[in-house]
């Protein structure tokens, strides 16, 4: 299984947007998000506001094949991706596949840290 995050900027402006975006995930549109989700691959996806130091929006997911997804995914010309790709542009100013992350910790409970970043020398 393979995860990526990524943190895109949010505005005071942009907060009500956001609501209705996720609004209408979770609502009208809920049977097309969680279909085109599950044919790119996705096993979860979540979003977090980030209130305080500065107003973020955290978005995680996973997959079997991470890059794999993600490549699907960017290279969607899909209705419903391109309404997803607008709103979150309109929330952020950013296109989530601008996103450049790197894994710096990752713990788990039973097998302990899964990566580590290379030391220097």
């Amino acid at each position: 299984m393979g995860a990526i995050a990524m943190a895109l900027p949010y505005t005071s402006d942009s907060v009500e947007k956001g609501y209705e975006f996720i609004s209408q995930l979770t609502g009208a549109r809920e049977g097309e998000h969680h279909e085109r989700h599950k044919l790119h691959g996705l096993k979860n996806f979540r979003i977090w506001r980030q209130h305080e130091p500065v107003e973020l929006v955290i978005i995680y997911i996973e997959a079997d094949d991470i890059e794999k997804t993600l490549d699907s995914r960017r290279t969607s010309d899909h209705a419903f991706e391109k309404w997803f790709d607008s709103q979150v542009v309109a929330i952020t100013g950013h296109h989530w596949a601008e996103a450049k992350t790197e894994p710096l910790i990752d713990w788990h409970h039973e097998e302990g840290h899964r990566h580590r970043i290379p030391t220097p020398s």
